[in-house]
């Protein structure tokens, strides 16, 4: 009686070791591994839902599938089968469910803070998680001028900020947006602001602390200043060399 309560228990021990098992994790950052427990030397099917199903033969009982998908930004939860045939010719299927991150923070954008004027920046885009495949609408706004918005890829996005003051740099995918700011220093060291108008402009001065406005000695002759204030300001910028300096009017 022991002897047949023995053969019983190891041929149930060798049934379970011959269970077509599967597993997925991801224990690299970007990529889906799976772990596979099926009978050696018999042909195995493996596919995720929706996917191109791959074939194997197991030399061993386990097999580690590393890479065997990547992350993706449109569909979290991922399934896996495998089928094997059973000892009996009876195709056996087990499968296997995992939920991904999302890409809320895939991207990431780094640029300097503060640069000086006239010299070119280095903004890059990078993907955490090293993979192909992914873009992004990166928007290069420089003071003053419109925002030029471009499709990139993860790298280095060329950009000079030629012009003191503040520019303003955003990534936008559909799934997160980033917004970031350089700020250009004038070489000089100084930012030349010139201010025209009539006398209202005179509060300027309260908020500056000093007068800092030069009159126009033409204006007392043009009673068309009020419609022609834009050009008075650049003539006064051209004077004063400062047109090509990013003069705020």
């Amino acid at each position: 009686m022991l002897g047949v309560a023995a053969g019983l228990t190891l041929a149930a021990s060798a049934f379970a070791g011959d269970k077509l098992e599967l597993s997925a994790s991801t224990p690299e950052t970007g990529h889906i591994e799976l772990l596979l427990h099926s009978r050696p030397g018999v042909a195995v099917t493996i596919a995720e839902d929706g996917g191109a199903p791959q074939t194997i033969t197991p030399a061993a009982a386990d097999t580690r599938l590393k890479r065997f998908a990547a992350w993706r930004c449109d569909a979290r939860t991922r399934r896996f089968s495998a089928t094997q045939p059973g000892e009996d010719g009876v195709p056996v299927t087990v499968s296997a469910e995992l939920r991904t991150p999302s890409c809320v923070h895939r991207l990431a954008l780094f640029a300097p803070r503060r640069v000086r004027a006239g010299r070119r920046v280095r903004v890059r885009v990078r993907d955490r998680w090293r993979l192909d495949g992914v873009s992004a609408r990166v928007c290069l706004r420089a003071p003053g001028e419109r925002a030029r918005c471009h499709r990139r890829h993860p790298g280095l996005v060329p950009y000079r900020a030629l012009r003191p003051g503040v520019h303003r740099i955003s990534l936008r995918t559909p799934w997160q947006r980033i917004r970031t700011t350089i700020r250009a220093a004038n070489p000089g060291g100084r930012l030349t602001v010139l201010a025209t108008g009539d006398s209202m402009i005179q509060i300027i001065d309260s908020f500056q602390g000093e007068n800092r406005v030069r009159p126009d000695p033409s204006a007392k002759r043009r009673p068309d200043l009020d419609r022609d204030l834009k050009a008075v300001a650049a003539r006064l910028a051209r004077a004063l060399g400062t047109a090509d300096k990013g003069t705020a009017t």
